[in-house]
């Protein structure tokens, strides 16, 4: 063949050899640029005919190849004759490796490098597809993969051509063409295909399956020494092999779908695979070890990294490793014996065995459920591992019916055949485990899940009767308001849970009195559906969309609708999207049929096909066309009687939808009709496009559509056509109503009602389960006609009800899952500088991460000039994110978090000690914690903020309690031996009590300040403040301590204790030589002298006081003895030179404390200064000064809550009022 070829293009080099011809390298001379040619080959032995057939074939494809433009298939540039009647065909050349030269390099590929590549093929086939182009050759040889990008990238090569390029560079993948008219690579075609039949895009996505598997796996899913061999594997009739770990995946049911051997069983499209795979997070997927090459083998091993070991191939280094999440577990015991005197054979017995324990697996399977083990004669299923639904319970429930039926009919058919029956036993418990399947495989030990839960359902399946199935009360919580169970009056336990009642699961709907909560909030919306349903009623049919968020109330809104109108003439009909249904056209309209046609599900098909003859007729239907029709809908057998109709695919889709909404329409001539279809976000797209029919149409008839959405939902029809009303969240008011509701009008506690609005968000599901959840467990228990809180707020989590819906939002989100656990550990609101330092990730993928968790509504993006700040939209939601974590996860986060805060945000150590106090505390650093709680108090005292500096000051003695020296660590320090591994040494037990001391020293003043010196809490925190002082013996750092039971013992009139207090205090300050603590003890000792009726002496003590106090040092006894010394000297030195007979001195000293008292600005001994003022005046008996101070000093006290000051200020002004009366 000449170089030069056409006459413009100049052949380069040979790049392989097909079936149907050569492919060169070759340069385009215009242009200078690489180009691929394909030359089609005209065997010499062919006839005439043969090759004008072959070269017509030629010409018609590469026609449909003109027609294809997409940035993944590769574009046709040319075509035309050469030369000695040469065909050729001219491509863009394309650089790199197609996928067999890939996987012959690297073997497996990374799930999610290929779930990328695939997503791109996917498309281009949907391209072709759409053109009526099938590919009928795809195979690695055939894919190219491009790596000029950031990623690489896939182009598939060859449409609609058996085989044209690259195979010769490939020696281990044998050309298996069966004939030169027969298209396709035995490996990769089809059944069909090889059977000669139509192919169909269903045939292209057969191979497409087979390749995702090939690149996940490293290996070549059917192979055979011969051809023959591959042929007898791909037209049998067992199914696609299909590793666990990816059978169990998500992934898993959508390469069954594409795998299956009957090319009608793959009811998908491209679209409708693209949807699914977008939505499938594979990045945790882990099908084998890696099969790489050695010199790529050492770049993407996984290597396993300590704590603070940077990852050594470069990739961050993941924070969660494994979570908490809640499953359930569904246990199956199967047992099978023989029937009859004859002893069955051991081998029979254990061959039925397994095939019941693959159909059960396989059923557990198609709910969703991921197969956990198979020990002797139980399998294990866990539903919400490793991702979560929203229903998981009912799908396990679902599962375990569908199970014991399955089997039951097995074992009739068994009895019959071969004299065996098979039996099955079924326990379903719900709990919390531990899931290792984000760790390191090389770390996770065995098994994924570790926990009770598996053992409580394992012990209920022995215990139940055979075909029976037994669910504990925690699942019976989640499904009793949807699935009909009875109480068996059994109990069982394991060896760390309480005993738990077990309940039977039967065949049947609920029959439970469940009480409905009436509806709250909803006056509005409930009215505007009833002047609808009033207006459809008329004969103008009326078309309304409920949007909200989940659990914001559409379904009860509906539900009372239903109610309002059972007084009324109407026929009322729903059907329900699901999440597995959004690729099954017409799901919804199919079961609401369903349910019309046999209510009971008792009917036979046969039985079925009648029913639906009578409803037809009743509505007027020509039963020779419609029959056909909704038979065919309804998968139901097409009686002989009933010709099949003779139209195309699409006419038939047609008319199915017009026979569909003649007969909701006809039912509405007879009654009014009221349509629910509920979670249309979930509707398939042949669903949403009847609807649309429906809502175009509905005006005329006496028919009202309900539909309800969440709000993501964007119908795609006229905004005129239908009302759309929007749910919002409860108000304070109404969360108040609706717990009254839930309650039975019982009352709760106001700080109850705080951490339920504060924790449901106003979202009327969550209001309903915390209540009712807080009930269950307890924490509320009934007292006087109210409810009372009996266990910690604290100690309450997430009801089980919520958790499944909560946690399958999170798992949706794949890596973005760990950064809002990450931000979680920060709070619900957090900062992105923050949350950028504390996370591994680089700050792209931090800022990806975000934007996913804004997209997907479970975080908003709080606007901010510098430092965008987010806020988790729901509380709950951030406490799944939260929960979640295990507790040494949960150590590690927050550790990082006080650390960062620390280095990286100067201010919130300053600002917010609390805030770090918090993180310490939850990364078990409590030297740290209780050091900046101790901050915290000080603080609030420092604001007169009282309950804050207590409750500071309380936190910090429940961490110090909850901690416990470890005493090998404590030999170890004494031993001067280095600790094992821990940030830093536990708390000693001295400095436990010294630490608890100081932290009275907050809470002692705080609550005289707040309460009065006379409080009973305030004797037991002196009680307990004794008790320590009597365990540490004398320090210097005990005296702000024996300062306020000095206080409190004088308040109470306790002289004599008082007295002996104050002078221990003295010798111990003096002994220390601390002038600060000097001062302030000669203060009170002075006030115990001067009580005592010693006035010289007390006078000694106020002048020493006064003399030694420095306002530049002392300033913060104000904080740290709950008022300032000098305050209380010269307010008392006052009172005394007033009563002594120096009023004027005493006034001058009087109103000088008021004066440095304001200059502190500190409240409470503002209030002292003005209360000791106040007596003064009294005693020189002016009364409008009195007055005066008087009324000053009861506004301080209820400005800055201080009764003690309030309650002296009333007396003082009753006093006055009635001496002016007298007067």
């Amino acid at each position: 063949m000449s170089a030069v070829f056409g006459e413009r293009y100049e052949l380069v080099s040979a790049l392989g050899e097909g079936g149907f011809g050569t492919v060169f390298k070759a340069r385009q001379l215009a242009t200078g640029q690489h180009v691929a040619i394909k030359v089609l080959r005209l065997p010499k032995e062919s006839t005439a005919q043969a090759q004008e057939k072959r070269i017509a074939r030629f010409h018609r494809e590469m026609q449909l190849c003109a027609q294809l433009h997409h940035p993944n298939i590769v574009r046709l540039m040319d075509s035309g004759h050469a030369e000695s009647s040469v065909v050729f065909s001219v491509f863009e050349f394309v650089p790199g490796n197609n996928l067999a030269e890939v996987l012959e390099t690297e073997g497996q590929l990374d799930p999610v490098e290929t779930r990328h590549l695939m997503m791109q093929i996917l498309d281009a086939l949907a391209c072709a597809h759409a053109q009526g182009v099938v590919h009928r050759d795809l195979k690695p040889a055939n894919i190219m993969i491009v790596p000029t990008g950031a990623r690489r990238n896939a182009l598939v090569l060859d449409f609609g051509i058996g085989g044209f390029t690259h195979e010769a560079r490939h020696q281990k993948e044998v050309r298996l063409t069966l004939t030169d008219e027969s298209v396709g690579t035995p490996s990769y075609a089809a059944p069909e295909q090889l059977r000669n039949l139509p192919t169909t895009p269903r045939s292209d996505f057969y191979a497409w399956g087979l390749l995702f598997l090939e690149c996940l796996t490293g290996k070549r899913v059917i192979e055979g020494e011969t051809v023959a061999e591959v042929v007898f594997k791909q037209l049998s009739a067992d199914p696609i092999p299909i590793p666990a770990e990816i059978a169990d995946h998500p992934l898993g049911g959508i390469l069954r779908r594409v795998t299956a051997k009957d090319p009608a069983a793959r009811s998908v499209s491209a679209v409708s695979l693209l949807r699914e795979l977008e939505a499938c997070d594979v990045a945790g997927l882990r099908p084998g070890a890696r099969n790489r090459r050695p010199d790529r083998a050492a770049h993407d091993a996984d290597t396993r990294v300590g704590p603070s070991e940077p990852p050594s191939d470069g990739r961050p280094q993941r924070l969660v490793q494994g979570e908490r999440r809640q499953i359930t577990a569904v246990c199956c015991v199967l047992s099978a014996a023989g029937v009859g005197p004859r002893a069955a054979d051991l081998e029979d017995l254990d061959h039925v065995l397994g095939v019941q324990q693959e159909a059960c697996a396989e059923l557990a399977r198609r709910f969703g459920g991921h197969v956990a083990s198979g020990l002797g004669d139980a399998v294990l299923f866990y539903f919400g591992y490793p991702k979560a639904r929203e229903d998981d319970a009912r799908r396990a429930a679902r599962a375990a019916l569908a199970i014991a039926s399955e089997v039951a009919r097995r074992s009739a058919a068994l009895e019959v055949d071969r004299k065996l029956r098979v039996d099955v036993r079924i326990g379903i418990h719900t709990g919390l485990v531990v899931a290792r399947e984000l760790r390191d495989p090389a770390a996770a030990g065995l098994g994924y899940v570790v926990g009770t839960t598996p053992k409580l359902a394992s012990r209920l399946s022995h215990l139940a009767e055979p075909g029976g199935i037994l669910v504990s009360s925690g699942t019976e919580r989640l499904l009793r308001k949807q699935l009909l169970l009875e109480e068996t009056g059994i109990r069982v336990k394991d060896d760390s849970t309480m005993p738990v009642s077990a309940f039977a699961l039967r065949d049947g709907t609920s029959s439970a009195a469940i009480r409905e909560v009436s509806l709250v909030g909803r006056d509005r919306e409930l009215e505007a559906l009833l002047d609808r349903w009033a207006r459809a009623s008329d004969g103008a049919g009326q078309a309304v969309l409920i949007s909200g968020e989940p659990g914001i109330g559409k379904s009860r809104l509906a539900c009372e609708l239903e109610e309002r109108l059972r007084v009324r003439p109407h026929v009322w009909i729903e059907c329900r999207c699901t999440p597995d249904s959004v690729h099954s056209a017409f799901y919804p309209i199919i079961e609401l049929l369903d349910r019309m046609l046999d209510p009971r599900r008792e009917a036979n098909p046969e039985g079925k096909v009648d029913r639906l003859e009578a409803l037809l007729s009743l509505y007027g239907f020509e039963l020779c066309e419609a029959i056909p029709l909704f038979a065919s809908l309804l998968s139901l057998p097409l009686p002989k009687r009933w010709a099949p109709l003779d139209v195309s695919p699409p006419r038939k889709r047609e008319m199915t939808r017009n026979a569909v909404l003649s007969l909701l329409f006809e039912m509405g001539e007879k009654e009014p009709v009221a349509l629910l279809v509920e979670d249309l976000h979930w509707g398939d797209p042949s669903t949403v496009e009847l609807l649309g029919q429906l809502v175009s149409e509905v005006g005329s008839s006496r028919l009202l559509a309900v539909f309800t959405a969440r709000q993501e939902f964007v119908h795609p029809w006229s905004p005129g056509s239908l009302l759309q009303i929007q749910l919002g969240r409860f108000g304070t008011s109404e969360v108040e109503r609706m717990t009254a509701q839930i309650t039975g009008g019982r009352s709760l506690p106001a700080e109850v009602l705080d951490y339920i609005t504060n924790r449901t968000d106003g979202v009327p599901l969550f209001i309903e389960e915390l209540v009712l959840a807080m009930i269950e467990a307890g924490a509320l228990a009934e007292r006087e006609g109210g409810y009372a809180l009996v266990r910690p707020l604290s100690e309450f989590s997430i009801p089980a009800t919520l958790r499944d819906s909560l946690v399958a939002r999170l798992d949706r989100l794949g890596r973005a899952k760990e950064t809002a656990q990450v931000a979680a550990a920060i709070g619900r609101e957090f900062t992105f500088e923050l949350l950028r330092v504390v996370s591994p990730l680089n700050e792209t993928d931090v800022q990806e991460d975000l934007d996913k968790l804004v997209a997907s509504e479970l975080v908003y993006r709080k606007r901010r000039l510098k430092n965008p700040a987010y806020v988790f939209k729901h509380a709950l939601v951030r406490d799944a994110a939260y929960e979640s974590l295990l507790k040494r996860t949960r150590r590690e986060v927050h550790l990082r978090i006080a650390r960062a805060l620390e280095e990286r945000f100067p201010e919130a150590v300053s600002e917010r000690p609390d805030l770090l106090a918090h993180h310490h505390a939850a990364a078990e650093q409590m030297r740290e914690a209780v050091g900046y709680a101790k901050r915290a108090g000080v603080a609030a005292l420092q604001r007169s903020a009282y309950a804050e500096a207590i409750a500071a000051a309380r936190q910090a003695v429940r961490w110090i309690s909850s901690s416990k020296e470890d005493d090998q660590q404590a030999v170890a320090v004494a031993a001067g031996a280095p600790a094992p591994e821990l940030e830093e040494q536990p708390m000693s037990a001295s400095e436990r009590l010294q630490a608890e001391l100081d932290l009275h020293g907050i809470v002692t003043p705080a609550l005289m300040a707040s309460r009065g010196w006379g409080d009973d809490e305030l004797k037991s925190a002196l009680d307990r403040a004794q008790a320590l002082l009597d365990r540490l013996g004398d320090s210097p750092q005990a005296i702000p301590t024996v300062w306020a039971l000095i206080t409190y013992h004088h308040a109470r009139s306790h002289r004599a204790e008082a007295q002996s207090l104050a002078e221990r205090a003295l010798r111990l300050a003096e002994r220390s030589g601390d002038v600060g603590n000097e001062v302030a003890v000669l203060a009170i000792y002075g006030q115990c002298l001067f009580f005592s009726g010693k006035h010289a002496e007390a006078r000694a003590c106020l002048d020493r006081a006064l003399a030694s106090y420095d306002p530049a040092i002392h300033r913060s006894h104000a904080r740290t003895f709950g008022q300032d010394s000098k305050v209380y000297a010269l307010a008392l030195s006052g009172l005394q030179q007033c009563l002594l007979g120096y009023p004027e001195r005493g006034l001058e000293d009087g109103t000088a404390a008021v004066g440095f008292a304001r200059e502190l600005n500190d409240a409470n001994s503002l209030g002292m200064a003005l209360g000791y003022l106040l007596g003064v005046w009294h005693y020189r008996g002016e009364r409008e000064p009195a007055r005066e101070v008087a009324a000053t000093l009861a506004e301080v006290a209820e400005r800055h809550g201080l009764p003690q000051w309030g309650g002296l200020a009333a007396i003082f002004q009753l006093f006055v009022e009635v001496r002016a009366g007298v007067s």
